[in-house]
């Protein structure tokens, strides 16, 4: 019955008795299975790994289901993933595969994360590719959370081609990319120089229907329109004030400089509404993606015209 606001007056939630070895039976040991669940799920919250995995350690000796076993190893290996203790998240990785838990791509998505908290993007690579041909031995395949540990792995440490060999990779399993996974192509490509490459991903998103958030707009347009977006830190607002020269300006780029402008006023209108009982947040973002992807559709067109 307790979430994370009770802790700010009660810490004693943190506090765990385990049944010894060789005592009988008590209530504690009959915890359900979703209580373990709720219990680790609430220490991940609140950063208390070293506590979820007491809990873990106490529900692998119950007689629990396989299923809700491999469900506490992975929420576990997500909170060692979470504090960036790639050791530790390894362990619990490995003794799922030991102990024949089965695995699931957001498994395999956390652990990568926290090789990524640990600067072993080779690695990271690694896993990915047993999962594509085969060799991880337990027939998972790379889903779209995986691909995104992956991708945030290159992006930070610089592996541009791989970042590209991502690109290819996903398309070769059918996995639609996702926003981070866009604005990873959009970064590489625009780093490498390639130009075709970096209209071909944004055509790529707007014909997936891909949601757009701001940043990733505003990362597109100071590659397509460097004529009108000169400077380097400029917002949306500065944009609008630019759109408005070059109409003044430019009469053979006011239609679609017009049209940028006002889709643009959506989107700053639409970030500043809040959640109603009409509109709840889960759509307000889906209405902001639609938005923003608009944005870069009228942007790719004003870059034609230009």
């Amino acid at each position: 019955h307790l979430d994370v606001n009770d802790l700010h007056s009660n810490e004693r939630i943190f506090e765990w008795h385990p049944v010894e070895d060789g005592l009988e039976e008590t209530n504690l040991t009959k915890i359900s299975p979703s209580s373990y669940i709720k219990a680790i799920k609430l220490c991940i919250e609140c950063g208390q790994s070293s506590l979820a995995d007491k809990i873990l350690a106490h529900s692998s000796r119950m007689e629990l289901p396989k299923t809700i076993l491999s469900d506490i190893h992975s929420l576990v290996l997500t909170g060692y993933a979470k504090n960036g203790d790639s050791e530790k998240a390894a362990h619990i990785f490995d003794q799922m595969k030991m102990t024949g838990l089965k695995m699931s791509d957001s498994t395999y998505a956390a652990y990568i994360h926290s090789l990524v908290a640990g600067g072993n993007h080779k690695e990271a690579m690694d896993v990915l590719n047993s999962m594509l041909d085969g060799s991880n031995e337990d027939g998972v395949k790379p889903g779209i959370s995986t691909f995104t540990a992956c991708m945030v792995s290159a992006i930070k440490c610089g592996a541009f081609d791989d970042v590209m060999s991502l690109n290819e990779k996903m398309k070769g399993v059918g996995v639609k990319p996702n926003v981070t996974i866009f604005q990873g192509i959009i970064i590489a490509n625009a780093r490498l120089g390639n130009k075709d490459g970096l209209m071909n991903a944004m055509e790529t998103v707007i014909d997936a229907k891909t949601p757009v958030d701001e940043n990733s707009f505003l990362l597109c347009a100071k590659q397509l329109v460097p004529e009108i977006l000169k400077e380097p830190q400029m917002d949306v607002r500065a944009i609008r004030l630019a759109l408005r020269k070059q109409v003044e300006n430019n009469p053979n780029v006011a239609k679609e400089a017009m049209e940028l402008n006002k889709t643009l006023t959506d989107c700053l209108r639409e970030d500043q509404r809040k959640p109603s009982k009409m509109n709840n947040e889960v759509m307000i973002q889906q209405l902001r993606g639609e938005l923003w992807r608009r944005a870069l559709q009228d942007t790719i067109r004003l870059s034609k015209v230009l």
